[in-house]
């Protein structure tokens, strides 16, 4: 309620003005109040504002590191793909190179008398790639694991009996043959095999003991009437495990 400031005589009245004075201290302190509410406020929804926008923002970050993480991901699984398919390329193509690497062709270059048992040895050399023949002892000896293809060729004149003749791999026949003669009595063996040898196992070939406990002698032959080699011995490596 506003008092009237003069009295009926119109002199200022001291104790309305007082009332009005009051009042005004009141009401700006209650304004001050208000003011400092309203601060208090707008504080709390700028803190609150700040926190949503950093929590938007570390979302989005985060957000964007996992896009990047699963395109990195993705970029890895794609290169180990690549990689194995090269790798397997790699692995073909150095399969193949070392089969053809691996072949020989070996030679009787002078006649010579073999034993029953004994590995005969081809002393010369027609082709080698991969020196697993030995012309000293006639054996050839596995490189690496894998499938390989063997042949023989011998023409022989036996002294006392008709010798099957075989291909040996440590000690176990893979290939064999007999001879077929001629008037003259000199003869002709053949045989071919394939068989799966381990790296260092070793193969060779020799005439088999026909009858009796002693060992047989025959001569093995080392040319044509042409020149030409008469008995030979050659391998290959066909596949690699």
């Amino acid at each position: 309620m506003i008092l009237p400031l003069t009295k009926s005589d119109g002199s200022a009245d001291l104790t309305s003005i007082l009332s009005h004075i009051t009042l005004l201290e009141q009401t700006v302190d209650t304004l001050h109040k208000v003011t400092d509410r309203l601060q208090i406020d707008l504080r709390t929804t700028n803190e609150r504002l700040d926190t949503g926008y950093e929590r938007k923002t570390s979302q989005l970050t985060t957000d964007l590191q996992l896009t990047d993480l699963q395109t990195t991901k993705k970029d890895l699984q794609s290169a180990q793909t690549d990689l194995m398919t090269k790798g397997l390329q790699f692995k073909h193509l150095n399969s193949v190179s070392e089969t053809r690497a691996e072949a020989f062709q070996a030679f009787v270059s002078s006649s010579l008398n073999v034993t029953s048992l004994h590995p005969v040895v081809y002393d010369s050399i027609i082709y080698d790639t991969g020196s697993g023949y030995n012309t000293t002892t006639g054996v050839f000896t596995a490189p690496v694991n894998g499938t390989y293809m063997f042949w023989i060729q011998l023409g022989i004149r036996p002294l006392g009996y008709y010798p099957p003749t075989s291909i040996k791999q440590s000690g176990k026949t893979i290939g064999s043959g007999w001879a077929s003669f001629s008037s003259s009595g000199e003869g002709a063996v053949s045989a071919t095999c394939v068989s799966q040898l381990q790296k260092d196992e070793e193969v060779w070939v020799q005439f088999e003991q026909y009858r009796g406990e002693f060992p047989e002698t025959v001569t093995v032959l080392s040319g044509s009437y042409v020149g030409d080699p008469t008995s030979y011995f050659g391998g290959a490596l066909l596949t690699m495990d």
